[in-house]
C-alpha cells in the first residue's frame, strides 16, 4: 500500500504578511486550523511541516512539537530540498504539498485529488486553481521518485524555491494533469487563502462563523457563508496573486 503523506509548507517570513502562519484565530493559530482540516482527509496516511532552519522559525516547530505533527527544518529559499529531505524522514511514497496560506483546505478536495492523480497515471497532478477551486484550496499530488528527478535536475532560483515549477514547465520529461471538478459549486471570490491582510481577514471572518469544535469546515458551509455574506466576499477582491520574478527565472 503506497503512503501518502501531506508536507506543508510554512514559515513566518512571508513578504507580505509576515507571521501569518500563526496568526490567531478564535485563540488558535491558522496552522492549527489547516492541520484539523487535512487530519479529516481519509487518503492522507500522515502529514508533515516542512519549515525553514531561520530563527524565526522556531516558533513553528514548537507549535508542531504541541501539536503533535512532525517539523522538518531545511533551507529557507531551497524549498525543493526541504520537502526533499521531509519526504525521505516521513518515508512517503507520495505527497500531496499543501502550503500553510490555506488554513481552509477542504479535505473532500484533498482526497478528490489523490483519487484523480492515481486514475491518471500521470507524474503530476495540480488542481484546477482558480478555474474551479478557489485559492485556498490548492493540493498537488506527486510521487517521491518523481520528486527525486526533480531534486536532482532543477537548479533555477524558481525551480529550488517553488516546489514543483520544474516539473509542470517540463512536459517533455514529466506527464502532468490537472484534476477539475464539474460538480463543484462556482465561488463567489476566488481567494479564501491567506497571502495579506485583506485575505485574513476574509479567512478570520469565515472561521468565526463556520467553524465547530470537532468538525471539517466542508466548502458546502463556506459557500453557504460567503453567498450570505457578499460584503466579506468582495474584502480582498482587489488583492493581486503574487508571479516569480524576472530575477527568478533567470538564476
Amino acid at each position: 500500500m503506497s503512503r501518502v503523506v501531506a508536507i506543508v509548507q510554512a514559515r513566518m517570513g512571508s513578504e507580505r504578511l509576515p507571521g501569518k502562519v500563526l496568526m490567531p484565530v478564535m485563540g488558535r493559530p491558522l496552522l492549527w486550523y489547516l492541520l484539523n482540516q487535512l487530519k479529516q482527509a481519509k487518503r492522507l496516511e500522515g502529514i508533515v511541516i516542512a519549515t525553514s532552519n531561520q530563527v524565526r522559525d522556531d516558533a513553528i516547530e514548537e507549535f508542531g512539537a504541541g501539536a503533535g505533527v512532525h517539523v522538518v527544518r531545511g533551507s529557507e529559499r531551497d524549498v525543493l530540498d526541504r520537502f526533499h529531505c521531509a519526504a525521505a524522514e516521513a518515508k512517503a511514497d507520495y505527497i500531496v504539498r499543501i502550503t500553510a496560506d490555506c488554513p481552509l483546505i477542504c479535505p473532500t478536495v484533498v482526497d478528490g485529488t489523490i483519487e484523480n492523480h492515481f486514475a491518471s497515471g500521470c507524474d503530476y497532478t495540480m488542481n484546477d486553481v482558480p478555474g474551479c477551486f478557489p485559492r485556498g484550496y490548492d493540493a498537488e499530488v506527486f510521487s517521491r521518485v518523481v520528486l527525486e528527478r526533480t531534486h536532482v535536475k532543477a537548479r533555477r532560483l524558481a525551480d529550488r524555491e517553488h516546489v514543483t515549477y520544474y516539473i509542470y514547465t517540463h512536459t517533455e520529461e514529466f506527464s502532468v494533469n490537472t484534476y477539475r471538478d464539474a460538480s463543484f459549486p462556482r465561488f463567489p471570490t476566488d481567494r479564501i487563502c491567506v497571502d495579506t491582510q485583506e485575505d485574513f481577514v476574509v479567512v478570520k471572518s469565515i472561521i468565526e462563523n463556520v467553524y465547530r469544535e470537532k468538525q471539517c469546515m466542508h466548502y458546502g458551509k463556506v459557500l453557504d457563508f460567503l453567498q450570505k455574506n457578499p460584503s466579506v466576499a468582495a474584502l480582498n477582491a482587489d488583492v493581486k496573486q503574487k508571479t516569480l520574478t524576472a530575477r527568478e527565472l533567470e538564476t
